[in-house]
């Protein structure tokens, strides 16, 4: 029989797979314990289909953002990345998606400020915590800038959490006359991948991933104080049926 051309193909279910070191393995796992057809890419290649799936590898955020515009059907991503986009639903472009499965104990690690060892934060630390830090270093030197992939969680965090203005206030205002707001602020610069570089030039503060802190240790960089513990998650969209893949 002749090849019918131009006949309509049922489109195979799009996976997005994080390409990151520590949670592509975790994902492999998953997906070889749900016994879905799957063999690792070549290093150079980054899409590859079996007879149901088509798989795509790809950073983090790229992954979560097709998903988010109908690329992918599911997407494997970290805690982080969901957290920052639900702290302000009135702007997230990702309201058609959401979590279908949890992972608490795959692709685990530490969201926390790091500084270098021989940083102010390091060697004059205070045991209030890192608000009254940035409030100290406010006193005497200039506004301290803060590297992060997440500025809503960083500035959540220093300004709703930690209050950072109203201890500036306490703090600064005693003995003068006048309150000069632009003390009371802190520099949130959003960066793409290993904000901890621009702790040697360009940032005081970064906000960085932690696993066993190896990476730091061997670039005399020090975790100051953690925010929150991170881990892999499978979203999809809304429409799709819980049960449909896991």
């Amino acid at each position: 029989m002749a090849k019918i051309y131009g006949a309509p193909q049922r489109r195979k279910t799009r996976i997005g797979i994080p390409k990151n070191e520590r949670l592509y393995p975790a994902v492999e796992a998953i997906l070889l314990e749900q016994e879905i057809g799957y063999s690792p890419p070549n290093p150079k290649q980054f899409v590859w289909e079996t007879k149901d799936f088509k798989f795509i590898l790809g950073g983090v955020a790229e992954i979560a953002k097709l998903t988010a515009s109908g690329i992918f059907e599911y997407a494997f991503i970290t805690s982080d990345y969901w957290k920052e986009w639900m702290l302000d639903p009135s702007s997230n472009p990702y309201d058609n998606l959401r979590v279908l499965k949890e992972f608490p104990s795959l692709g685990r690690c530490d969201v926390a400020f790091v500084a270098h060892e021989k940083s102010y934060w390091v060697k004059e630390p205070d045991d209030r915590g890192l608000i009254h830090s940035l409030v100290s270093f406010h006193k005497s030197y200039w506004k301290p800038t803060i590297t992060t992939r997440f500025p809503r969680i960083t500035n959540h965090y220093i300004y709703v959490e930690g209050s950072f203005g109203d201890v500036c206030e306490s703090v600064l205002r005693w003995g003068t006359k006048e309150v000069k707001a632009w003390r009371y602020e802190v520099i949130i610069k959003e960066v793409r991948g290993d904000e901890e570089v621009y702790l040697f030039g360009g940032a005081d503060i970064a906000m960085a991933h932690v696993e066993t802190g190896e990476t730091l240790r061997q670039n005399h960089l020090v975790p100051i104080e953690t925010v929150f513990p991170s881990h892999l998650i499978l979203v999809g969209s809304k429409d799709l049926p819980m049960t449909a893949l896991f």
